[in-house]
């Protein structure tokens, strides 16, 4: 009974039945976060998959060998981070999954960004030529 609550009460306020627009604010920062965190890794060469407005972002490392270094270096960098290996991949397709909240601020993905992009010069995870005009860690809400 309280789980099924818990989902009556958050359906609730994401509808705005609530009366308020708590739902909506923290949906439209939610896809601000995510969209910026996306686009901030594409700018810097990695190959993120996964659809735009998405708060689960994967960046292909492909290598399996690779995941015991990029944990240890996120770790480091007190990153939380889930990477995804075989079996529940194929052999060649292991990533970096990152979940980005409604609650990041700027100021914390960007040194997640600064973060990721060090450790992906370190284990050689970038696939993708930057485009020019790297972000500038500027965002719209």
């Amino acid at each position: 009974p309280s789980s099924v609550q818990q989902i009556i009460s958050s359906m609730d306020i994401i509808s705005g039945a609530d009366g308020s627009n708590r739902g909506q604010d923290k949906l439209a920062s939610l896809r601000a976060n995510a969209n910026y965190f996306r686009q901030a890794l594409k700018a810097r060469g990695f190959h993120v998959l996964g659809d735009e407005d998405s708060p689960v972002i994967p960046i292909m490392c492909y290598y399996a060998g690779k995941i015991p270094a990029l944990s240890r270096l996120c770790l480091e960098k007190n990153l939380a981070v889930v990477l995804v290996g075989f079996p529940a991949t194929a052999l060649v397709l292991s990533r970096m999954r990152i979940c980005i909240s409604a609650a990041h601020t700027l100021e914390e993905l960007k040194y997640a960004v600064d973060a990721i992009d060090e450790i992906g010069d370190k284990c050689m995870i970038k696939y993708v030529k930057p485009k020019k005009g790297h972000l500038n860690g500027s965002r719209t809400l």
